[in-house]
């Protein structure tokens, strides 16, 4: 197990930017692998992944939010 792999897939949800979509793929069942997950849902598992990247809300820092108190 590796812990850069582990590290790679807790921050997944935080990292931004655009990535080719098969490095993106390959990377995330590289590091899914590594951790252990098995070997024949990974491919599957890896598609959800990168598909909830996808849809996930945008965030600007400058808005102002009822939450944060700004």
């Amino acid at each position: 197990m590796s812990d850069r792999d582990e590290r790679f897939l807790l921050l997944l949800p935080c990292l931004r930017g655009t990535w080719e979509e098969a490095v993106a793929r390959e990377r995330v069942v590289a590091a899914l692998v590594a951790v252990g997950a098995p070997e024949d849902t990974v491919e599957r598992a890896a598609g959800h992944l990168l598909g909830h990247l996808e849809r996930r809300a945008v965030h600007e820092p400058g808005w102002k939010s009822p939450l944060s108190g700004r």
